[in-house]
């Protein structure tokens, strides 16, 4: 399979890049099982069915690696042990420093389930992997509302 030009392959190496990233990525549907930290590596990998934000009229999904690198612990809240396989929705991903010198990402899910990523500097990569495709489906966050 050739590149598509339409494949996104970001790299962020601060807060401000972060922040695109946490754009690109939101409404994502994510499994538990796609989910994974080496530890040996320092990295968190999560794999992503993310709606095409950057390209919202042609309501596409691609699927997507988001890896995190220099990652010292990795904790979660709230997450629920009997739905295992259930999707998961990532809203955004924050982030936060602790004072010294550590920097905590949090990737933050309905439902109210959080991942901490306790790391040493941010780098953090969004590689589309696959073709895009149409979906019914669109996000709706009642904007207007506000």
């Amino acid at each position: 399979m050739g590149k598509n030009k339409e494949q996104k392959n970001i790299l962020a190496i601060d807060f401000f890049d972060l922040d695109i990233i946490s754009s690109m990525v939101q409404d994502s549907i994510i499994l538990k099982s796609n989910m994974k930290f080496l530890k040996k590596q320092r990295s968190f990998i999560v794999l992503a069915n993310r709606f095409k934000w950057e390209e919202r009229d042609k309501q596409e999904r691609i699927y997507s690696i988001i890896r995190f690198q220099g990652v010292l612990s990795v904790k979660t809240k709230s997450f629920s042990k009997e739905k295992e396989n259930l999707p998961l929705e990532l809203l955004a991903i924050n982030y936060q420093t602790d004072g010294e010198h550590l920097i905590h990402i949090y990737l933050h899910f309905s439902g109210g389930a959080i991942i901490d990523l306790e790391v040493e500097c941010v780098e953090c990569i969004l590689k589309d992997l696959s073709e895009s495709w149409k979906t019914k489906t669109v996000p709706n966050h009642n904007l207007e509302r506000l």
